[in-house]
């Protein structure tokens, strides 16, 4: 959050006239904020521990799912908009599973899986509007795959592509393709390489030639899991055998980055056993980018999201302070290669904070966040929607007559007040404004004020 005084206004504009240039989203090494927008109570009656990314619909709603809790306990599928109210769409039985995710189809409807449901409790794939009708797809059986992984990808032949971490011919997971009307096609059944069973654990990308690229968590010559390919004639290739040295057990998938390389994170492996991120070159050769050492985060677990301005951004579950452990922390990639940590998490040492962030149509990156330690996360909640945003900066204040008009940058749906003080060592700031939602990329507010008064000015991002 940026402070600028009312006066003098000549040198105000001075400084800060640059900052009209700004476009939507986050911006490489801004300061952001971790703005919470809905908190899941502990006792879960609507939901609690959210899980997977976000899907944001054309109707201005996101779309989630929470993997527990709800009438059954079995999780949730919900709709949410900042602002406004958290709706339940569904409630999810025994005999249907917990939910893994969301995705929308090119129909409009919402595609997932869930976890233990059906006949032989291998899982389930179901469908679900925008408005709550509900319908399972299919079951999972072993055979065809079990334990499907989140979430699903909507491919561009407007297939949905997923995994399983279980099933298959030798019961080692699968990759399979859906159709909308519920048709399951197994793509491929990966299998056991001595002795290590891949276990993939994370959704597939599909890249411009309709491949599809994925990571397993175990697996590979060393068992610490593996990168690879599925190719458009159903060609299968193991790109990657994690080593520890270059990084081991990658729990999520695969990034597209501006520079057309493919980049994820390791849970454990690197110099200091805490994790790495790399990336896929276009030749298909492993880089390590970052090695977390404890200091700049330890065992990342959410993917990669790239926002706008390019940058990828994923969470750390731990950090070291000092001699201490602490919850992790938000962070930054650059394009150039820099890291560094945007905001920090909060809660006890056992905390492990998971977020998986979804880059949304107002340039925010929004996500749902839990603790993965098991314990009540922030507080006594059973997690956070979230969004990630830059703190409003104060662009133009221009005094015209009796009256000013302050400008700041914003985002669509924020809520934000002005407030003032007469000196900066005044300890408190007075409100002169009721709350202001954002409509675009700029608010302005404007209000009587005696020219010859001075005071301080300030927008500030409400929760």
């Amino acid at each position: 959050m940026e402070t600028l005084p009312g006066a003098p206004v000549r040198r105000i504009l001075a400084c800060h006239v640059l900052l009209l240039t700004l476009s939507f989203g986050l911006h490489s090494n801004a300061e952001v904020v971790l703005q919470p927008l809905y908190e899941f109570q502990h006792d879960m009656a609507n939901g609690g521990f959210p899980l997977g990314s976000l899907a944001e619909g054309s109707d201005g709603w996101f779309y989630g799912c929470t993997q527990s809790g709800g009438a059954h306990g079995q999780g949730t599928v919900y709709k949410f908009r900042p602002g406004g109210p958290l709706t339940n769409l569904h409630t999810f039985t025994y005999d249907e599973g917990a939910p893994r995710g969301v995705t929308f189809g090119g129909d409009g409807l919402l595609y997932g899986v869930a976890n233990g449901g059906g006949p032989v409790r291998g899982g389930t794939a179901f469908t679900i509007s925008t408005e709550g009708a509900f319908s399972t797809l299919f079951s999972f059986e072993g055979t065809n795959g079990a334990n499907p992984v989140p979430h699903l990808v909507l491919g561009t032949d407007g297939f949905l592509y997923g995994t399983t971490a279980g099933g298959g011919e030798q019961e080692a997971g699968t990759i399979f393709r859906i159709s909308t009307n519920g048709t399951l096609t197994t793509l491929y059944s990966f299998t056991i390489m001595n002795g290590n069973v891949p276990a993939p654990s994370s959704p597939v990308l599909q890249t411009a030639d309709g491949s599809l690229y994925g990571t397993t968590s175990r697996g590979g010559l060393y068992d610490l899991g593996t990168v690879f390919k599925l190719g458009t004639n159903s060609t299968f290739s193991t790109l990657v055998h994690f080593d520890a040295t270059n990084g081991s057990y990658p729990l999520t998938g695969l990034t597209l980055g501006t520079d057309g390389s493919l980049y994820g994170t390791t849970w454990f492996g690197g110099a200091f056993n805490r994790g790495t991120i790399f990336r896929l070159t276009s030749i298909q050769t492993l880089e390590t980018v970052i090695t977390f050492d404890g200091t700049n985060g330890a065992r990342p677990m959410g993917p990669l999201t790239r926002a706008l301005d390019g940058a990828l951004y994923g969470t750390t579950s731990q950090r070291l302070s000092g001699t201490n452990w602490t919850p992790g922390s938000v962070f930054q990639l650059s394009s150039n290669g820099a890291m560094h940590s945007v905001a920090l998490f909060s809660g006890s040492s056992e905390t492990r904070a998971f977020l998986e962030l979804s880059l949304a149509s107002d340039g925010a990156l929004y996500g749902g966040l839990l603790d993965a330690g098991g314990s009540p996360f922030p507080g006594d909640s059973a997690g956070q929607i979230v969004r990630l945003v830059e703190p409003p900066r104060i662009v133009s204040i221009i005094p015209k007559h009796n009256s000013v008009t302050i400008t700041w940058t914003s985002i669509t749906n924020a809520l934000y007040r002005v407030e003032q003080k007469a000196a900066l060592s005044d300890p408190q700031w007075s409100a002169i404004s009721s709350n202001v939602i954002g409509t675009g990329s700029l608010c302005q507010f404007a209000f009587s004020s005696p020219q010859s008064s001075h005071n301080f000015f300030r927008a500030v991002l409400l929760p």
